[in-house]
């Protein structure tokens, strides 16, 4: 596991912290601003954290990383949720993400968008517009968290801007959103089998499109058969149009068998194999 050190924390001037994955005396006694909007105002303490860096002393600050990287080797959720890059003021920061806090649903409800999660940020830089993500931003132009092999990863934000309007999703963006735990799942066990996949945008796109035909084409309903052909359509580009797969599907839509029983009595290498100018395997 790589630590957090005073070089990667002096290149952010603030923090985000969720209240729901500490434990309260870690930073009750902080100097952090509520992120929750007005209409939260009664779950301030439950709502993401800004702490701006700036505002800690040289020994507080080193205090703060001490207990970060012991936080980070005995939990599976980061103590920084997200590290953030700004020259705006925390008062102009604060009042910005907590309004990106509150999404529009297609529905015309509205709902909490967990941007603050590093599982769900890195998947904002793909799933997003360019200029959604500018919205979403504002004034932050960089974002920093840990990744699925605890590893920081940076993204810029180009241009930022101080926009005061909300994000707005379209229809497939909010079902991909609602995909994102699903996904989530599928990366972490992809990845036990493949762990020196580089898990870019590219890589989350094709997993979600994966995940998207699984349930939208193939009528597929049960989350453990989705991710495996997710999965194999990941390994195996184009495997699905092949008849013997083909016909399995049809087979796990009568709901005479599941898709992870259809798949143990087949050898994909095999069938990946029979075209290999219409079905190469991915490395």
């Amino acid at each position: 596991m790589i630590g957090i050190d005073h070089r990667l924390l002096a290149g952010h001037q603030f923090a985000i912290l969720n209240p729901l994955r500490l434990e309260r005396q870690h930073w009750a006694d902080l100097p952090v601003v509520s992120l929750a909007p007005p209409r939260l105002s009664s779950k301030a303490h439950a709502m993401p954290q800004l702490l701006d860096l700036a505002t800690l002393s040289h020994e507080r600050l080193g205090a703060l990383l001490e207990l970060a990287d012991r936080w980070d080797r005995d939990s599976d959720a980061p103590f920084f949720s997200l590290l953030v890059r700004s020259e705006s003021k925390a008062e102009l920061i604060a009042a910005h993400l907590s309004r990106q806090l509150i999404v529009r649903a297609p529905d015309g409800s509205d709902a909490l968008l967990r941007w603050f999660d590093p599982r769900v940020m890195p998947h904002l830089h793909w799933l997003l517009t360019p200029a959604q993500l500018h919205t979403i931003s504002g004034p932050v132009n960089g974002w920093t968290w840990r990744d699925e092999s605890w590893s920081w990863v940076s993204r810029d934000v180009p241009e930022p801007n101080d926009a005061t309007a909300r994000l707005r999703l379209d229809d497939d963006q909010w079902a991909a959103v609602g995909r994102l735990g699903v996904l989530n799942r599928t990366v972490r066990q992809f990845l036990r089998s493949s762990p020196g996949m580089r898990c870019d945008n590219n890589f989350y796109r094709r997993i979600d499109a994966g995940l998207r035909e699984g349930y939208e084409k193939h009528g597929l309903v049960d989350e453990v058969d989705v991710r495996l052909l997710a999965q194999h359509g990941l390994r195996y580009p184009g495997i699905h149009a092949r008849p013997e797969i083909l016909h399995q599907l049809s087979r796990v839509r009568r709901g005479e068998t599941s898709y992870v029983a259809a798949c143990a009595g087949l050898d994909m290498d095999q069938l990946a194999s029979q075209d290999a100018t219409h079905y190469a395997r991915m490395p």
